[in-house]
């Protein structure tokens, strides 16, 4: 599995977003098709495989990004996703419902405006009944629907005309690439830690740092054997697993202790315990 996995909710767009991996030569995405409770189980065997960052849309991207620690990037719905959507209903005089998740049906009103229609925001929070959900506004006398992959359900009603929200061209490429963006910042990120371990390891001190939260970021060899630490601590809030420490102290003043003793079992070390200050807050 590649690093970055596209899950499309709907055909259109997964051969949409193949076809754009393909014209780009990004070799190192992957498009599967999966709408909501299936592109999060195809989110989840793709995490398991390899995959560092996952491209979705509208409910499907709701519920992947609620459920993993992983970035998620969505693929966005643009003015002229709209535009392109409203042209079916331009000068239609009836009510017009726009259904769908609240982050894909974002901005119809203002398009409603434009066009003088008259719109009904209908934003749903889950995959719900969506026929039992339309009813009462069937009864209120709305005959056509646009929303996001919600409204292809409405199709199979009588005497209803529904529009998909489709995401263009530049839309599915903008998220591709923010993903491919946030992927080389992730790795370089990793280098400049792996570096910064490398290095630590190879000085004498036992060296421990924390963050703003007080919890372990990284500990070098040395301080490993010195307070038996190992990996798994990395996290742990420092006072629960360093005897004797006043790093989180520090956090909290902002003061640096320098030459201060530290008992250690039967020995005594010295320890000095200084605060990493950025634009001016401290951050560990």
């Amino acid at each position: 599995m590649n690093d970055i996995v596209v899950i499309a909710p709907f055909e259109e767009l997964y051969r949409l977003s193949k076809k754009i991996i393909k014209e780009n030569f990004f070799d190192n995405v992957d498009v599967l098709l999966g709408d909501m409770n299936r592109g999060l189980e195809l989110a989840e065997e793709a995490i398991k495989e390899g995959a560092k960052i996952i491209v979705s849309r509208g409910g499907t991207y709701r519920l992947i990004k609620g459920s993993f620690n992983i970035p998620v990037v969505e693929i966005g719905i643009t003015s002229f996703d709209l535009l392109r959507v409203f042209k079916n209903v331009k000068g239609y005089k009836g009510k017009i419902g726009a259904i769908g998740y609240g982050n894909v049906i974002r901005g119809c009103e203002i398009i409603g405006d434009i066009l003088d229609l008259d719109l009904v925001k209908i934003e749903v929070d889950w995959d719900e009944n969506v026929k039992e959900i339309v009813n009462p506004y069937i009864k209120m006398g709305i005959k056509i629907f646009i929303g996001d992959t919600i409204a292809n359900r409405l199709k199979e009603i009588p005497n209803i005309k529904s529009y998909v929200i489709k995401s263009g061209e530049e839309s599915v490429l903008a998220a591709i690439n923010e993903a491919r963006r946030a992927l080389e910042l992730m790795q370089a990120e990793k280098e400049r830690a792996e570096q910064l371990k490398t290095i630590t390891d190879f000085v004498h001190d036992g060296i421990i740092s924390i963050d703003e939260k007080e919890r372990i970021v990284l500990i070098n060899n040395n301080a490993k054997a010195l307070f038996n630490l190992d990996d798994s601590n990395i996290g742990d809030r420092v006072q629960d697993v360093v005897p004797n420490t006043r790093l989180h102290e520090v956090v909290r003043t902002g003061q640096a202790q320098i030459g201060e003793l530290q008992d250690i079992g039967k020995a005594k070390i010295t320890t000095n315990r200084i605060p990493i200050v950025v634009d001016g807050k401290i951050k560990g």
